[in-house]
């Protein structure tokens, strides 16, 4: 399971966040349900970088965007990303399979009801494309 073997992990660069003040649209806490993953971001000599521990095929689609959400932060400092399961109803039926991303920082906050896990994993690059972007486009020149 992919918390049990991140938490094994040295806590050096490694970047962990909390929950309490982010709330669903309906006002429920996530803070119960959510253990962040711990990744870190490994600078290599030749100038790139990598995440350990690298994504998991076995792992579940919750864990996995658990992941890719935490190495999206591991290179935006002041950036929180929450992904948890989504809170849709058809009726009265709960829908399983859907995803909720929270996003913050100091300059946003952001909620999307992301839906499949297809569609949560294209919006996760999105927020990471956009980060980078925001990056360059306030790099001195």
């Amino acid at each position: 399971m992919l918390l049990n073997h991140l938490h094994q992990l040295p806590h050096a660069n490694a970047r962990r966040g909390t929950v309490s003040d982010l709330k669903t649209p309906a006002g429920l806490s996530l803070a119960h349900e959510y253990v962040p993953p711990i990744v870190r971001r490994v600078h290599t000599p030749n100038g790139g970088s990598h995440v350990e521990p690298p994504l998991q095929q076995q792992w579940s689609n919750l864990e996995k965007l658990r992941w890719l959400a935490a190495s999206i932060e591991s290179e935006n400092p002041g950036v929180t990303i929450r992904v948890g399961d989504g809170r849709n109803w058809s009726g009265k039926r709960f829908i399983h399979g859907t995803y909720d991303i929270h996003v913050k920082s100091e300059k946003f906050s952001s909620h999307g009801g992301a839906g499949s896990y297809d569609l949560a994993w294209w919006q996760l690059n999105g927020i990471k494309t956009g980060l980078q972007a925001g990056r360059a486009s306030n790099a001195p020149t």
